[in-house]
């Protein structure tokens, strides 16, 4: 049997027989996988032109910030330029008014040819002398021009910038200092001391009046005799008049009246019982400002220095510091150091001024607080013969209850220490309680008593405190430290000047 054309290319399949897998692609496929292949593509490219944008944008924002600092650096190049070149002017103008003095002097004495001429500029010729005499004359220029520039820059290196407003700084500075330091460093004057002794002895002195109205009110109302002197004068009367002895200051006005208050219980309080605790009341008001404590505190705080010198001390600083700062905008960093380091010694004066010594500041803490000790006695204890003379009533809220002890058992404006007038405080309750003229007299007049030792005692707290205030005012032993550092203040910026020129100069040479 022959074979059949075509056998040999498209053989029969055989069963079994291991070929490799024919797929099966149809036109629909095809489409779905070209235009899968053109999504790719697109996308591609739209990656590829976000970067291009990315980049272009970033070199745009490189290339300008180029720019601006081409611009910038371009601008201070001219500023550069531009103050080098005021300076050439003024060295150039400078060395045209040295020529001319020079000149006139020469011409005096007869030798004026021997007085070179400058030539600022090299745009003048020697003369009509051809090419040869022209070319001689740009070059004379020239050597001129350069000779001018040179000193020019000479001058403008040696020269310190700015020097004059640096100097007037500096001088004020210095004026400051040395005013401030005198001013801080002297010693209060005598009739400073005196003031301040005189109006708080004075204080005192109406104080104790007041506990002695105290008990010259009870004895009158209750009909005893008063303690009158050989003059017909009561204690009260006395102490107010050697408050006025002390303190000159105290207006007449008080004195009498506290007279004619105390003159009232002396007619007899007997016949007018609310007169006299009237009167008796205003006078015992009247010696808590007859002498103002807020003069006695500013007087206080007046005495350790000036507060002219302390204020000149602080404007120093101030100056030193403007001084230093137009120093260094004008590039001389060592004058600028030596400045800048000037506020360190005018910084110690500044911190050894007086007003500022912490030793100084505790003790007029402790005598504040001991004199408001002494005016919480006085105060208390006028407050518990208001009621006993009939002035005042007590609240409600003043009386005894769970969550209150009653007015005479507290004892919370007492300073410390009074525990014998608190105890008598509440004696004075108790009677007042039980009734009894005699009894509340007695027990009243043991409060006064009380009261007076716990004044003595805040008064005495109150002199050791104050003498102890008045010494450190007066204290002066840092002064010659003080002045020290004071010249030493002056001193720097004068030295860094110097050496500034110095280091000018040396540059140049």
């Amino acid at each position: 049997m022959s074979e059949r054309p075509g056998d040999d290319e498209q053989p029969m399949l055989v069963l079994g027989e291991d070929r490799p897998d024919v797929e099966d692609t149809t036109a629909e496929q095809l489409r779905e996988q070209q235009a899968e292949l053109e999504r790719q593509r697109a996308k591609h490219a739209q990656e590829v032109a976000r970067q291009r944008a990315r980049h272009a944008e970033e070199v745009a924002r490189q290339r300008e910030k180029s720019q601006e600092r081409l611009e910038q650096e371009r601008e201070e190049a001219e500023r550069i330029l531009a103050r080098r070149q005021r300076e050439i002017d003024d060295a150039e103008r400078q060395l045209q008014r040295t020529e001319r003095r020079l000149r006139q002097q020469a011409q005096r004495l007869g030798r004026a040819h021997e007085v070179p001429r400058v030539r600022p500029t090299g745009r003048r010729s020697a003369g009509k002398g051809g090419k040869g005499g022209k070319g001689t004359g740009r070059d004379t220029a020239s050597s001129g021009a350069r000779a001018l520039l040179a000193g020019a820059r000479a001058a403008a290196d040696e020269r310190v910038p700015r020097a004059v407003p640096v100097l007037v700084l500096l001088g004020l500075a210095s004026a400051a200092l040395v005013g401030g330091t005198a001013a801080t460093s002297a010693t209060p004057a005598a009739e400073e001391v005196s003031s301040v002794t005189g109006r708080e002895e004075a204080r005192e002195l109406l104080y104790r009046s007041a506990l002695a109205l105290d008990r010259e009110v009870l004895l009158a109302l209750a009909g005893q005799d008063l303690p009158a002197d050989g003059d017909g004068d009561l204690p009260s009367v006395t102490l107010i008049q050697e408050a006025a002895d002390l303190h000159p200051d105290l207006a007449d006005y008080y004195v009498e009246r506290l007279e004619e208050h105390a003159d009232v219980l002396l007619d007899g309080a007997g016949d007018t019982p609310v007169r006299a605790a009237t009167a008796w009341q205003e006078a015992r008001s009247m010696t808590s400002y007859a002498v103002p404590q807020s003069r006695v505190t500013e007087d206080v705080a007046a005495l350790p220095s000036s507060g002219a010198g302390t204020v000149l001390l602080w404007g120093a600083a101030v100056l030193l510091a403007l001084a230093a700062l137009v120093l260094a905008l004008g590039s001389s960093w060592v004058a600028a150091a030596l400045t800048l380091l000037a506020l360190v010694p005018a910084g110690l004066v500044l911190a050894t001024d007086p007003r500022f010594d912490a030793a100084f500041a505790e003790q007029s803490e402790r005598r504040t607080e001991a004199v408001d000790q002494a005016d919480d006695v006085r105060t208390q204890v006028g407050r518990d013969l208001e009621v006993v003379v009939g002035l005042r009533a007590l609240q409600s809220y003043e009386l005894p209850s769970d969550r209150s002890p009653g007015y005479w058992e507290e004892n919370d404006r007492l300073p410390p220490g009074t525990e014998e007038l608190a105890a008598a405080r509440s004696t004075l309750g108790q009677v007042l309680e039980e009734g009894g003229n005699e009894q509340v007299t007695e027990a009243a007049l043991a409060v006064v008593d009380s009261g007076e030792e716990a004044l003595a005692e805040t008064e005495q707290r109150a002199d050791e405190a104050r003498t102890a205030l008045l010494a450190t005012a007066q204290d002066r032993s840092d002064t010659g430290m003080r002045w020290a550092a004071a010249l030493a203040a002056v001193a720097l910026p004068l030295v860094g000047l110097g050496g500034e020129w110095l280091r000018r100069r040396r540059r140049t040479t």
